[in-house]
């Protein structure tokens, strides 16, 4: 089977690829690749932070207006995320329908 092989790959019977030149070109043009990779991912520009807005208090005017303001906050700095806390015993419907 391994005479099979090195006839099939091109190569000797006991030679690794990594032991020819060919072999070594290739791996030096991989760990190439990879370090471009590498720089070019440490050089892209950071995602904008997630904005955190926390609600504690009822439901009303107000509170719809910090949401409405947070979200456009948060698009107008390219944030990704939003997360949205609420510990709120309720309120206005039509605060909430604002909010939504």
């Amino acid at each position: 089977m391994g005479k099979l092989m090195g006839k099939l790959l091109g190569r000797p019977r006991g030679r690794s690829p990594t032991g020819t030149a060919a072999g070594w070109r290739s791996l030096a043009g991989l760990v190439l690749v990879a370090l471009a990779v590498i720089v070019a991912m440490a050089r892209a520009a950071p995602a904008a932070p997630a904005l955190g807005l926390t609600v504690q208090d009822a439901i009303g005017p107000a509170s719809a207006d910090y949401v409405v303001r947070g979200l456009q906050r948060a698009q107008q700095d390219g944030s990704p995320v939003v997360v949205l806390q609420i510990d709120t015993p309720g309120g206005l419907d039509s605060a909430m329908r604002q909010i939504v």
